[in-house]
């Protein structure tokens, strides 16, 4: 028999340390391996939370710049109002900010025994700020004093230089009654508020009161006046647009001026980029055949006609905002109707303007308009079929003679009714309205007709019916 060799038993001895060592090494591998993971998922960790509290600390330091960007004066007294405003302008620093005052002229102003010195303070706080304003909102008392006006007045007036980032002013009188409207008037005479310096004014808005000069100011792009007390005829629609041909929206609700007013010759003017006209109804049906004597919009695309009083939209009125598409803008495309409740007239359909969008607020709307839109007519007659009833035989679509017919608003898009006035039957008369003209309008008269994609019925801001249905 064969014997080990004894050095073999030697090195078999020698490695048993040595794999020891190996195994033990490999326990501390697998053990530091472990920690680095556990390591490796706590910076993971850590840096998800970074980026989370970065992200916080970012819409914590948006919300804080963007609060400081607006300065209101609170319902304190008077004579604390300067330290406010002061406080405000220099944490403010070096933002363009947008100055809001409510309640100006509030009945404890009148009260202040020291009223010319508290306003005089509040000038010169306002002072401070002149360079950094870029817009003004002031909401005037109806007992505001004439001193208070004036201070107003004063701050945007400076030197061009010193309001060069004033881009937008919205002056109104609140709590206004009909009687006290001329003793405002009397407050804002037609030199008060010297705009004619701001070069960067774009945005004008005026409630309650009316202001005769703001020609001259080229820049404007919006022009809001309303002011339901008083009447205006074409002259004052025209002065107050005068100069102004980078307007692109003007909102005039005005009452109508019972006199005929005299047009001064200076032939046509042209609005090149007026886009968006809202008026009264009734002032447009009113004055509607002198404006097509001074202006034309060949831009415009959105008509909103807005009552200034509670009376019924008539046929007269309807057939004179026809005309005035027909002869002053007829590439309007969107119609709005907000009639304070009054009934709207059917009348108003026989526009040919390529009408792609309806909207009705506040309206009572007649089963007929739904009718009238649901049947296509005899291009011949444009009454024809206005008064049947759906359901009845007048109703159903023809495929014969399909040359001569054509639907009301050929180009109708979309329908939105907004807290009106609805008949009981109204989701039947859209359900059927729905399906002849968004699904087989292409065969009548050729395919120029648009296909009706949407219609909405909202009611307290909830969607009450439309097409299409969008399933939650």
């Amino acid at each position: 028999m064969l014997q080990q060799h004894p050095s073999m038993d030697g090195r078999e001895q020698n490695k048993a340390p040595l794999k020891e060592e190996i195994d033990a090494l490999r326990v501390t591998l697998s053990r530091e391996e472990r920690l680095l993971q556990v390591i490796s998922s706590e910076i993971e960790t850590v840096t998800l939370e970074h980026a989370k509290a970065s992200h916080a600390l970012s819409l914590a330091q948006a919300a804080l710049d963007a609060a400081w960007r607006f300065i209101t004066i609170p319902n304190q007294p008077l004579s604390e109002i300067k330290a406010h405003i002061h406080e405000w302008a220099k944490r403010s620093a070096p933002r363009i900010v947008s100055l809001i005052l409510w309640n100006v002229g509030r009945e404890s102003w009148s009260k202040d025994p020291a009223l010319p010195t508290s306003l005089d303070g509040l000038r010169y706080a306002l002072s401070s700020l002149k360079d950094r304003i870029g817009r003004i909102e002031v909401h005037f008392q109806r007992s505001t004093p004439a001193p208070a006006v004036q201070i107003f007045s004063a701050v945007m007036s400076e030197p061009r230089h010193k309001l060069s980032n004033l881009s937008e002013i919205w002056l109104e009188y609140t709590s206004i009654i009909p009687e006290s409207l001329s003793a405002h008037s009397s407050l804002i005479p037609d030199r008060t508020f010297q705009l004619h310096r701001l070069k960067n004014l774009h945005t004008l808005t005026l409630r309650n009161l009316f202001w005769n000069t703001p020609s001259g100011l080229k820049s404007l792009r919006v022009l809001k006046i309303e002011s339901i007390f008083m009447e205006t005829d074409v002259n004052s629609f025209r002065h107050l647009l005068a100069n102004s041909k980078e307007l692109e929206e003007v909102e005039f609700l005005t009452l109508a001026s019972t006199a005929h007013p005299i047009i001064p010759p200076g032939g046509i003017v042209d609005y090149p980029r007026l886009k968006k006209l809202s008026v009264c109804p009734r002032w447009l049906a009113t004055v509607h055949e002198d404006l097509s004597q001074v202006l034309t919009l060949p831009a415009l695309r959105t008509l909103r006609l807005i009552a200034c009083q509670v009376a019924p939209f008539s046929s007269r009125e309807a057939d004179a905002v026809s005309r005035f598409i027909a002869d002053v803008a007829p590439t309007v495309e969107e119609l709005y109707f907000n009639l304070r409740g009054e009934l709207f007239h059917t009348q108003i359909l026989n526009t040919r303007a390529a009408i792609t969008r309806l909207e009705l607020v506040n309206t009572e709307v007649p089963i007929e308009i739904i009718e009238r839109l649901t049947n296509p007519i005899s291009e011949g007659n444009s009454a024809s079929m206005g008064g049947a009833s759906l359901g009845s035989p007048t109703s159903t679509i023809s495929m014969g003679s399909n040359a001569s017919r054509r639907w009301v608003l050929p180009h109708l898009e979309e329908i939105r009714f907004e807290d009106c006035d609805l008949p009981p039957e109204i989701e039947r008369a859209l359900a059927q309205l729905v399906e002849v003209r968004a699904e087989v309008t292409p065969y009548l008269r050729g395919n120029a007709n648009a296909k009706l994609g949407r219609v909405s019925v909202r009611r307290n801001s909830m969607t009450a019916w439309q097409y299409p249905v969008v399933w939650t």
